[in-house]
């Protein structure tokens, strides 16, 4: 099992294989072991609500441990993500766009990931782009991450929240399971 110093969500394989954790509880740092840096947070490498120039955003810690003994290096994240797009309309009406789809968390480009012994860690900071046009929008987002070889697989899941005025982040919150998208 991973120790938790607060704030994940995580679960382990029907056979033990691996633990997985997801971390995201606002203001906590990154885990000792983590050297993976969150781009465009400068100095301020911690979980939690993301504000940053180019996106709203909630960072998360990743981390895949599997039994010693065993590579992380055959291990992948991949998750789900199942979102609901709630927004005012320029004519002044309620819109509500539900979509859904699958991510590998394990690609050099898009998500750093980083394997050390016989953990694998990744960061992620899902939200929203920013764009003038966002003058109320409301995102709710249930995750299921995964950490799998192919044989075995750990699941955690985990959600968050943001809402967002004349494109200024007034609320987000991150939760260690899944909310209701309704």
């Amino acid at each position: 099992m991973i120790p938790d110093p607060g704030g994940g969500a995580g679960g382990g394989g029907g056979d033990k294989d691996c633990t997985i954790l997801v971390r995201g509880k606002n203001g906590a740092a990154l885990s000792k072991g983590n050297k993976l840096q969150f781009p465009y947070a400068g100095s301020r490498q911690v979980l939690g609500a993301d504000d940053n120039k180019i996106h709203f955003g909630w960072k998360v810690e990743i981390i895949g441990r599997v039994l010693d003994g065993s590579d992380a290096n055959d291990w992948k994240f991949v998750q789900t993500l199942d979102r609901v797009d709630s927004f005012l309309s320029f004519s002044g009406s309620w819109v509500s766009k539900r979509s859904s789809f699958d991510e590998s968390l394990s690609g050099p480009d898009v998500y750093k990931n980083q394997v050390s012994g016989n953990t694998r860690y990744a960061l992620d900071s899902p939200g929203l782009t920013k764009d003038s046009q966002l003058t109320t929008l409301t995102l709710k987002a249930n995750f299921t991450t995964k950490f799998t070889n192919g044989e075995s697989t750990c699941t955690a899941e985990w959600s968050m929240t943001l809402n967002i005025r004349n494109n200024v982040l007034m609320g987000a919150e991150w939760f260690d399971h899944h909310i209701s998208l309704d």
